[in-house]
């Protein structure tokens, strides 16, 4: 009985499947649907998270004003912003659903060097749905987390007025949460969602078994080659950085080209206009 592959050790048979997949032979129209699967299923592509500005202590608002403009909110005021968090709940539920069932398609498309939607869909149907619940158990445990560990103190120091302006106090507060709190409860879901991703979702393909069953085989691997793991993790968060460097240079490029291509012309126009010496004039 041959050895188990560690995850670094799968990185060169894998790599031999996808030349398989996409160049023997070279099909556009199969790198499209793939493209369209992977990105369905968050396997390309990352999630962006937005910037805030410059962080000033005085944008604080003290308790006192924020309670007076709530108390201004009128009925219809609350109504929208409701329905607006039920619409965002809504969407993200769809967009979780998808990617959870199309990671499964994507998968047998790898497998099967072919993709077909249709047949995956039904064929894992139920894996998928597992899967799903999965991610949003996830989803709500990280988000309990966070406001156990930031949401409520922040808030009880907020109403006591420590995190108001010209209290520096309240500002060391929040660097201290986001090093010893945030930082890590994003690493450890970040962590636990690419091993989902990564190596539970596979086993629910090949074994046809729910989510939970796939951990329980996930995890001895996981202890038994926590080194290869962690190698895998070092080797994906590199080839990411560098994707998306890559990926900014090309964006910063193909600006600048069509910067160029508009510009050119135009700065021809202006110096030949200079040359000639010819003026406007609105009379």
């Amino acid at each position: 009985m041959s050895p188990a592959l560690t995850p670094p050790d799968a990185v060169t048979p894998a790599l031999r499947q996808v030349r398989r997949v996409l160049m023997a032979p070279f099909r556009f129209r199969q790198w499209v649907k793939l493209a369209m699967v992977a990105l369905l299923a968050g396997a390309i592509g990352g999630g962006g998270g937005g910037g805030t500005g410059g962080f000033d202590p005085s944008q604080f608002p003290e308790t006192s004003k924020a309670g007076e403009a709530l108390r201004h909110l009128d009925g219809i005021a609350i109504a929208a912003m409701v329905v607006g968090v039920v619409l965002v709940l809504l969407v993200g539920l769809i967009f979780t659903y998808l990617s959870a069932k199309f990671a499964l398609v994507f998968v047998d498309g790898v497998v099967r060097g072919e993709v077909h939607v249709g047949h995956a869909w039904r064929e894992c149907h139920d894996q998928g749905e597992s899967y799903f619940f999965w991610k949003v158990g996830l989803t709500a445990a990280s988000l309990v987390a966070l406001a156990a560990t930031v949401g409520i103190p922040s808030l009880l120091l907020w109403r006591a007025g420590r995190l108001g302006p010209g209290n520096p106090a309240g500002v060391v507060w929040l660097v201290l949460l986001v090093l010893f709190a945030v930082l890590p409860l994003c690493i450890a879901a970040g962590l636990t969602s690419m091993v989902a991703k990564d190596f539970v979702v596979p086993v629910m393909y090949v074994e046809r078994c729910r989510v939970l069953q796939a951990w329980r085989r996930v995890l001895p691997l996981l202890r038994d080659q926590l080194k290869g793991f962690a190698l895998y993790a070092l080797l994906k968060f590199a080839l990411g950085l560098a994707a998306a460097i890559v990926g900014c240079l090309l964006a910063f490029a193909s600006i600048l080209s069509v910067a160029l291509v508009l510009l050119v012309p135009a700065g021809i126009a202006v110096a030949v206009v200079a040359a000639v010496g010819w003026t406007w004039s609105p009379v």
